[in-house]
């Protein structure tokens, strides 16, 4: 007479030990997945608002010189130095709607209607280049137009940090990367993700380019220097 056995605990902890392990997998693939997706779509978000600021710049110029950016006139003076309003200039000329300048993970951001009035901090995620003296901040002062420069970074991810840390909505202060990591945006309308905002090779206007490059210190006129708020903001924190 054959006798049928059953499972022990031990094979019943077994399969549950298996399943926690699958399920495990499943949803880190999962969480891999929706990071590369949310990376991807932020890679044209940035590539779509630069295309927006090289289509509001074809206008804005004297003669055939390169157009200037929003902020700028087409004389290449400084008229606007506050990110938020450069924003609200190319969303009122429908370069692109309000949801593609918040960061596909940023949830802290709402999207700005024409309604709500000044465009701040609360409705957009990234950092665009320091423009707010012609002579302090010549050299990108001269790269804030259509000049298809690939050494010139004009827009990026911020960072979320104050002071000297770095940080952005890409960092997991859980794993060992802890520092600043997102994408950068070139005059040449090429985006790249960066591991570190130590950025080897850019290059503003007429000045070598630049072996090391801090995207949020500048020690130059010729450095990139990412800001992000308005200018009295940017003198305190990144953030």
């Amino acid at each position: 007479m054959s006798r049928v056995h059953g499972f022990s605990i031990v094979d019943v902890a077994v399969v549950l030990v298996v399943i926690v392990i699958a399920a495990s997998l499943c949803l880190a693939a999962d969480e891999n997945n929706r990071r590369a997706a949310q990376q991807a779509q932020n890679s044209t978000q940035l590539r779509g608002i630069h295309q927006g600021m090289v289509i509001f710049a074809q206008p804005n110029k004297v003669g055939v010189q390169e157009g200037w950016f929003p902020g700028v006139s087409a004389e290449g003076k400084i008229e606007q130095t506050d990110h938020g309003a450069k924003f609200k200039i190319m969303l009122n000329s429908n370069l692109f709607v309000s949801e593609y300048i918040i960061s596909p993970p940023d949830k802290d951001k709402k999207a700005w209607e024409k309604g709500d009035g000044e465009l701040t901090a609360d409705h957009y995620s990234y950092a665009m280049l320091r423009v707010e003296d012609a002579e302090r901040d010549k050299g990108r002062h001269m790269e804030w137009r259509e000049t298809i420069n690939s050494g010139a970074i004009v827009i990026s991810d911020r960072n979320t940090k104050a002071g000297d840390a770095r940080g952005s909505i890409w960092t997991d202060e859980d794993k060992e990367h802890k520092g600043w990591q997102g994408h950068t945006t070139r005059n040449d309308n090429s985006t790249s993700f960066e591991e570190s905002h130590i950025v080897k090779g850019t290059q503003y206007h007429d000045a070598e380019h630049n072996e090391q490059d801090d995207l949020f210190a500048a020690e130059g006129a010729f450095d990139a220097m990412m800001t992000y708020g308005k200018p009295a903001e940017n003198k305190v924190a990144q953030r």
